[in-house]
């Protein structure tokens, strides 16, 4: 997260729990209850994100091409996803019916360097911080996020991947003061 205004003199407390790489389904059940308990400590801030190589390589994915760690995702309350290398190991039709099943559950699916990928994913995505007592605080933050790829990374996928948007990746290294000056730009103030 990138800070995008002057902190204000209001104190305002933000928590965020980020996971990512789950290939097994066995310790979701303590994660949700951590996730739980780390929620209420911070309840008008707090933050769950995956990053990414959730819907393979795992067992469960390559029979249901993902829809059940979707589904588990939900039920972790996550806010934000993105892809991983590993996102690629399912059919671009898979891929497009998990995105669209993650949306719907009010999750976003973040997407800051793949531009060639369709359906069009946000780029980034501000969250407007509030202060203990639920009042906005005059700070925020903004999440982006990065799949790796592109320049040296190029021919980490097989042709065709992400539905053939693997060669619109655009090197972290390469994007991402522009991703920044777009989100500044974007959220004036």
């Amino acid at each position: 997260p990138c800070k995008l205004r002057a902190a204000s003199s209001k104190p305002c407390k933000l928590r965020i729990v980020h996971f990512n790489d789950v290939y097994v389904l066995d310790n979701l059940a303590a994660l949700k209850t951590a996730i739980d308990l780390e929620r209420q400590s911070c309840p008008h801030n707090f933050v769950v994100t995956m990053g990414g190589d959730f819907l393979g390589p795992s067992l469960l994915s390559s029979l249901d091409e993902g829809a059940g760690m979707v589904d588990m995702l939900s039920l972790l309350g996550v806010d934000y996803v993105c892809f991983g290398n590993h996102e690629s190991d399912v059919t671009y039709e898979a891929l497009c019916a998990r995105i669209e099943q993650f949306q719907l559950s009010d999750g976003i699916w973040l997407n800051s360097n793949m531009p060639g990928f369709v359906p069009f994913l946000p780029e980034h995505h501000v969250r407007e911080l509030l202060d203990a007592n639920g009042e906005l605080c005059g700070r925020s933050v903004a999440f982006v996020a990065y799949l790796i790829g592109g320049g040296r990374f190029a021919s980490l996928y097989r042709p065709g991947s992400f539905g053939g948007a693997d060669a619109s990746i655009l090197p972290v290294s390469d994007c991402h003061e522009d991703v920044v000056h777009r989100v500044r730009a974007s959220n004036p103030g």
